[in-house]
């Protein structure tokens, strides 16, 4: 018997590069991508408001499973648990983003059952400021759309960020009271 699976766990994540790799300022580690200027250029000549707030974003390079299932538990404990799973880079099961096969073609999603993961924009002093949702599968589809900034922790004054759609990604990662 075949099967329709494809164990992407361990992989570097393909999307960044195909989508970032003709701007300036895309790099990578072992654990993450750094965007330097590339992912802002990126939204800016796909008319995303206030792009800039994505200088000096990171994504996760390795594709690892969530352990925080369900999803809704992102929320608890006054965000440290979204923040576990930042400092981790994990990726998350979901109809929205693209499987590892269509990644590789370069889609954001796809119709197959895929995996997402967020961008994470550079920490901040500032607040109430609203970008395109950080969510990989929206970031690089041809659908953007805005979410709101939510801080998920606070730390000498500095607040670590995520856009989220208030609808769909705050209330599906437990995140509609922050």
């Amino acid at each position: 018997m075949i099967s329709s699976d494809v164990d992407c766990i361990g992989l570097k994540d393909p999307v960044p590069l195909l989508y970032c790799n003709r701007y300036h300022g895309l790099s990578s580690n072992d654990t993450s991508y750094n965007y330097g200027d590339s992912l802002s250029e990126f939204l800016r000549d796909n008319g995303v408001e206030n792009y800039s707030y994505y200088v000096n974003a990171s994504s996760p390079l390795i594709i690892r499973k969530c352990p925080f299932d369900p999803y809704v538990h992102h929320g608890d404990d006054n965000g440290k648990i979204m923040k576990n799973c930042r400092d981790n880079g994990y990726y998350h099961e979901s109809r929205d983003g693209a499987c590892y096969l269509c990644r590789l073609e370069g889609k954001g999603g796809c119709e197959h059952y895929g995996f997402e993961t967020f961008i994470n924009p550079h920490s901040t002093n500032e607040t109430g400021r609203v970008s395109a949702c950080g969510s990989d599968h929206v970031i690089f589809s041809d659908d953007t759309y805005p979410g709101v900034e939510v801080i998920y922790n606070s730390e000498d004054g500095m607040n670590e960020i995520l856009y989220l759609d208030p609808h769909g990604h705050k209330v599906k990662y437990g995140m509609s009271d922050f």
